[in-house]
């Protein structure tokens, strides 16, 4: 198909729908999320299916405090964009850095202070709203039950939208970008794919270890005992096609920036299922001990292999739904609030105060980005998840 053919069939695709992924794509990927079967689904009306599905009077209430956050988060956007009023701006350089932004051009970090970023950036990145019948088909692809809170949360605004040319950085989440619905399958995906080769990793040590125990001799090709052929089916699966391009550009940002290598959890990339530090959970018995579950979904993300996810399988003392962090530097998981809606709300009062949140300089990207201040106004090392980790450790900041 030409060049012309293929953005006709988009613009027609676009123009003739009213779902947000329902635009033409060649990508298998992608469409996976624009399929329907014929069992049924698409003759629905998707508004009347969402209107007779059953929800509680909490997870309303959880769904009403997503509602309120997303209207706190416009709010103070629309109101430094109309009242760029220095002292109480959420998007104003931070007073503490040491260099003089008073300049259009600062030869020191060689950037165009145009590309700073500011609230009309971050309003213009956050996405419109995802339909009833996107999440259906996202839920079915998979195979899981988004919890209410999350449902309104993609359908107030699905995540948010950086066009790949922007030189600015702007993760809304005080660095941390809120991920579209797409994002989180091709992610859900990946993390599906290391959850399971540390699953078939564990399960051929067991074999090794029972084979020891009862002293029989270890065949010539024992290891690959248990499903052999996982890693090329995997490998071949369209959808981490994706996974694997996302691979290689984290491969290529630990070669630009060996700080990334250097803070990375405790085992090695390569070699991680025979080295795995101990998996811990903070509260205990609230996360299951792995590196990885198919069933935690990362919604928001650092871009460098850490993540803010709902947790759909937790431990014994965990809640179905609740808000974690895990990644490369998390060898212990940590439980931030008991669903989406509290998370949300917790961001939101954060959000809300001028004096955690400024624009700083960050000279190992050559960007600027939204950072969280302590109460002495200093930048906090290790940015929002680190604000969050220490808040459930009941230390202060």
């Amino acid at each position: 198909m030409g060049f012309l053919g293929k953005k006709w069939k988009e613009l027609v695709y676009t123009l003739t729908s009213n779902d947000r992924y329902a635009g033409y794509h060649t990508s298998k990927a992608v469409n996976s999320l624009t399929e329907y079967d014929s069992e049924g689904e698409e003759a629905n009306d998707a508004k009347e299916i969402q209107d007779n599905i059953p929800v509680t009077a909490d997870e309303k209430q959880q769904a009403q405090l997503v509602l309120d956050a997303w209207h706190i988060i416009e709010d103070v956007i629309n109101l430094d964009m109309n009242n760029p009023d220095p002292n109480n701006n959420h998007f104003t350089l931070n007073s503490k850095n040491s260099q003089n932004y008073d300049y259009n051009y600062d030869m020191d970090f060689n950037l165009d202070l145009e590309e700073i970023p500011d609230a009309e950036d971050f309003m213009n990145s956050l996405s419109s709203p995802c339909t009833f019948k996107d999440l259906q088909v996202a839920q079915k692809h998979l195979g899981v039950k988004f919890p209410y809170p999350v449902i309104k949360y993609f359908q107030t605004h699905d995540g948010q939208e950086v066009a790949p040319s922007s030189t600015k950085k702007l993760g809304l989440m005080y660095g941390l970008q809120l991920l579209s619905l797409a994002e989180v399958i091709t992610m859900t995906n990946y993390w599906r794919k290391v959850a399971r080769k540390e699953e078939n990793s564990k399960a051929r040590l067991k074999a090794k270890a029972d084979s020891i125990s009862n002293d029989s001799k270890e065949r010539p090709g024992s290891d690959d005992i248990i499903n052999p052929q996982d890693d090329a089916i995997i490998n071949n699966d369209p959808n981490f096609k994706i996974a694997a391009k996302i691979n290689e550009i984290t491969e290529n940002d630990l070669k630009n920036y060996p700080d990334l290598m250097r803070n990375m959890s405790t085992h090695s990339k390569t070699d991680y299922l025979k080295k795995l530090p101990n998996q811990k959970s903070f509260p205990a018995n609230k996360v299951k001990l792995q590196y990885a579950s198919a069933n935690w979904i990362p919604l928001v993300t650092d871009n460098a292999g850490n993540h803010i996810a709902i947790d759909l399988d937790p431990d014994v003392d965990g809640m179905v739904g609740q808000v974690i962090i895990f990644g490369r530097d998390y060898d212990t998981k940590y439980v931030v609030a008991d669903n989406w809606g509290q998370f949300m709300s917790k961001f939101a009062l954060d959000f809300e105060d001028p004096s955690n949140c400024k624009l700083d300089y960050d000279p190992d990207l050559g960007q600027f980005n939204l950072v969280y201040l302590d109460q002495s106004g200093n930048v906090v090392d290790g940015g929002y998840l680190e604000v969050l980790t220490r808040r459930v450790k009941g230390e202060r900041l």
